[in-house]
């Protein structure tokens, strides 16, 4: 069965004409076989309505996390691990946390946090805030030394 479309996959899942294992499979290979962001997007989004629970599926969506080029993308596996996988979330979220360099991405995962309920997620936002802050703080130094370096030569 070809099913290309990750709405007629939940359309089909939904109706009973095929299974929640068998949505999933063709989920994740939509997922590993395209590179069109908007699918990609789509099918993300199937595949948090569905909410897999198996750790095959919740591991899938961790290397998502980590290794898919476009932010976009990223930022939504971090918001379905957050939404759906709380208790299982803290280690991949904030592992990623330390390392996006995707400014949008970034705001997408904070945000996802910032909903949750759960106490031991939200803790991360205080790394966010401490990161933020040492990050501030290393550019006003170096404006400092720039505005320095400026004063001394004019």
């Amino acid at each position: 069965m070809s099913l290309l479309n990750p709405f007629d996959i939940y359309s089909k899942f939904e109706k009973r004409e095929i299974d929640k294992s068998s949505a999933l499979y063709y989920l994740k290979s939509i997922l590993e076989t395209t590179e069109d962001i908007t699918l990609k997007l789509d099918t993300l989004e199937v595949m948090g309505i569905i909410k897999p629970e198996s750790q095959e599926y919740i591991n899938f969506l961790e290397h998502v996390l980590i290794s898919d080029k476009d932010y976009q993308v990223r930022g939504l596996s971090a918001k379905i691990i957050i939404e759906n996988y709380p208790k299982l979330a803290f280690e991949p979220i904030r592992w990623i946390l330390g390392r996006e360099e995707s400014d949008l991405c970034f705001e997408l995962i904070t945000n996802a946090i910032i909903k949750s309920t759960d106490s031991h997620l939200k803790s991360l936002l205080d790394m966010v805030n401490h990161q933020f802050t040492i990050q501030i703080r290393s550019e006003v130094l170096e404006i400092s030394k720039f505005s320095m370096f400026f004063i001394k030569f004019f």
